[in-house]
């Protein structure tokens, strides 16, 4: 039974991370960063990629008045990653 449960959660989490990602891939890509740029932001999940000035003014820009929600999400849905990363005992790794 719970092994149903389980695989249902994965799946769910599965789909939510896969459209999260081509959401911030469509976000990112129409900041026109950098190859190397996006790979910071997008692969490697840099907190110090993310905080830049720079790319928190584009990303503000862009998204204008859905910043702050925006901002608010992101830090929600890392949490629950890191959380359920933990209580599996797995580490980090959505690329």
């Amino acid at each position: 039974m719970y092994e149903y449960d389980l695989e249902d959660m994965r799946a769910q989490f599965g789909v939510s991370m896969g459209v999260y990602t081509d959401s911030c891939h469509s976000l990112i890509h129409a900041l026109s960063l950098t190859d190397p740029e996006e790979n910071e932001l997008l692969v490697q999940h840099s907190n110090a990629a993310w905080a830049n000035e720079l790319f928190q003014s584009a990303l503000k820009g862009r998204l204008g008045p859905n910043y702050e929600a925006y901002l608010k999400l992101n830090k929600m849905l890392n949490e629950r990653i890191e959380k359920l990363c933990k209580w599996l005992g797995i580490t980090r790794d959505v690329s």
